[in-house]
C-alpha cells in the first residue's frame, strides 16, 4: 500500500525540480569521471581505473538462488 503512494510522491517531487542545481546534495558522478578523463587524455596520461567491477548479473543470480533456498525451493538451474 505505501509503495504506490512513496512512488508517486517521488515523480511528484522530481517533476518539480527545473534543474540539477536545484538539488544541493546532488552529485553527478558520470560528469565527474568524464571530465577526469578528459584531463587525462588532455595532458597524455593514463586515466585512473576503478579498482572493482561488480558482476550485476552474477549478483542477480545469487539473489534469486538465495531467495529460493530460504523458501525452500529447488534452486531451478
Amino acid at each position: 500500500m505505501l509503495r504506490p503512494l512513496h512512488d508517486a510522491v517521488a515523480l511528484n517531487v522530481v517533476r518539480s525540480v527545473d534543474s540539477p542545481a536545484e538539488i544541493p546534495d546532488l552529485t553527478d558522478h558520470y560528469a565527474a569521471a568524464f571530465a577526469a578523463l578528459v584531463d587525462a587524455k588532455l595532458h597524455a596520461r593514463e586515466p585512473a581505473r576503478r579498482a572493482q567491477l561488480v558482476d550485476l548479473m552474477g549478483a542477480l543470480q545469487q539473489s534469486v538462488r538465495d531467495a529460493r533456498a530460504a523458501r525452500g525451493q529447488p534452486d531451478g538451474s
